[in-house]
């Protein structure tokens, strides 16, 4: 398994509520991924609370909380995209 990145943390405590982020985790064993014989998983979405030892992200798939222990990589990432308006024949 990938080891802890302190650096990936540091940067994600720094992050602002409210802004979008992808974050790269560690599953617990407990994890139903892990099960498949996934290691890692991503969350991309609004940080909606950060504390001393975890953050909350909310997806498009719910409210998903990381320990900051398993942060491996994060990032800020851009707003979304638009749709694009299909063209009318």
């Amino acid at each position: 398994m990938t080891s802890p990145t302190p650096a990936a943390a540091r940067l994600l405590k720094h992050g602002a509520v409210g802004q979008r982020w992808v974050v790269r985790f560690a599953l617990s064993e407990d994890d139903d991924a892990a099960h498949l014989g996934h290691s890692l998983s991503d969350a991309l979405g609004l940080l909606t609370a950060l504390s001393e030892d975890a953050v909350e992200i909310e997806t498009r798939s719910g409210l998903v909380r990381v320990e900051l222990s398993a942060v491996r990589l994060a990032k800020p990432v851009p707003p979304p995209r638009k749709p694009r308006r299909l063209a009318e024949s």
